[in-house]
């Protein structure tokens, strides 16, 4: 019984990382842009139909603490209107190769001054 409930909390709490590439809108792309700028930049969740995001970054001057993946993925969530979100980038940088993103990265400079 003890063991059924620890793997069910353990598979609950799990964090989910995109296997391929997501069809970002242009905005999720700039907000991608704009997030990997940041030098504390931590987890980027998009959602699964590439219109939501969610990010975690760590103060200049401040600690961090707590898990930011799964952060990232609440907040992608609240703002995706129900469409389950994946992790997308983490410590600045994609976690799966994306062409699309990677040429939108290299023409486009992210502002750190946008993200609030």
């Amino acid at each position: 019984m003890v063991l059924v409930t620890c793997v069910t909390m353990l598979a609950a709490c799990q964090t989910t990382y995109a296997q391929k590439p997501i069809r970002m809108a242009p905005a999720a792309m700039q907000y991608f842009a704009d997030w990997a700028a940041i030098p504390h930049a931590k987890a980027f969740a998009v959602s699964e139909n590439g219109r939501a995001v969610g990010i975690v970054y760590c103060p200049e001057f401040g600690g961090c603490a707590g898990p930011s993946e799964s952060t990232a993925i609440s907040i992608c969530e609240a703002n995706s209107k129900g469409v389950p979100c994946l992790i997308y980038g983490v410590d600045g940088k994609p976690v799966v190769d994306d062409p699309k993103l990677q040429a939108y990265l290299e023409t486009h400079k992210g502002d750190r001054s946008k993200i609030r």
